[in-house]
C-alpha cells in the first residue's frame, strides 16, 4: 500500500463573493514523488498550498501532509515541512547568511552546513544583502531558507518566478 506524503480529500474553497477556488478536489502524493500543479492564473494552485499548509482554513473537506492536518498541527509537525510562498518577503537588509542565522532559530534540524553549501549549488552569495539581489536571486535565498532544516516535504508556490 502507497505512503501519501500529501492528502486532500474533497477539499473545497469559495471566497467573499462566491469566488469559487477549489471544489471537491481529491490529490494524494506518494512519498518520493515530485509533483507540479500546473493551470491558469487563478485556477486555485495557491489556495491549495495555502490550505495544505494550514494558512488557509477550508470550506470543507481535508488537507494533510505526513497524514497530520497543519491547521491543527503543532510546531514539531510543522517543521517536517519546507515551505516557498508566491510572494515570499526577506529580510532585504539581511545577509543570505543572516537570514540563515535568523531562521535556524525555527528549527531543530537546522544544518548550517547544508545551508551554505545550498547557497553555493545556486550561486547565491553568503555575504550579500537581500536587497541588492536580483529578484531570481532572492527567490534562491528563499529556496535555501525552506530546504535547510532538511524538511520531509518541500512545498514551492511559484518557485521559478523572477
Amino acid at each position: 500500500m502507497p505512503e501519501y506524503v500529501i492528502e486532500a480529500q474533497n477539499l473545497s474553497k469559495t471566497f467573499a463573493g462566491g469566488v469559487v477556488a477549489a471544489s471537491a478536489l481529491d490529490l494524494k502524493v506518494e512519498r518520493g514523488t515530485v509533483c507540479g500543479l500546473i493551470g491558469r492564473n487563478g485556477a486555485g494552485k495557491t489556495t491549495l498550498i495555502r490550505m495544505l499548509m494550514g494558512l488557509l482554513h477550508p470550506n470543507s473537506g481535508t488537507a494533510r501532509i505526513l497524514g497530520m492536518d497543519m491547521w491543527n498541527a503543532p510546531s514539531t509537525a510543522r517543521a517536517r515541512v519546507g515551505y516557498v510562498s508566491q510572494s515570499q518577503r526577506l529580510h532585504g537588509w539581511m545577509t543570505t547568511e543572516e537570514l540563515c542565522i535568523y531562521a535556524s532559530h525555527f528549527y531543530q534540524t537546522w544544518d548550517k552546513e547544508y545551508a551554505r553549501s545550498l547557497a553555493r549549488h545556486f550561486g547565491v552569495a553568503w555575504d550579500r544583502q537581500v536587497d541588492a539581489m536580483s529578484g531570481g536571486e532572492q527567490r534562491k535565498v528563499a529556496i535555501v531558507l525552506a530546504m535547510a532544516h532538511r524538511p520531509q516535504v518541500l512545498l514551492m508556490d511559484e518557485p521559478a518566478a523572477g
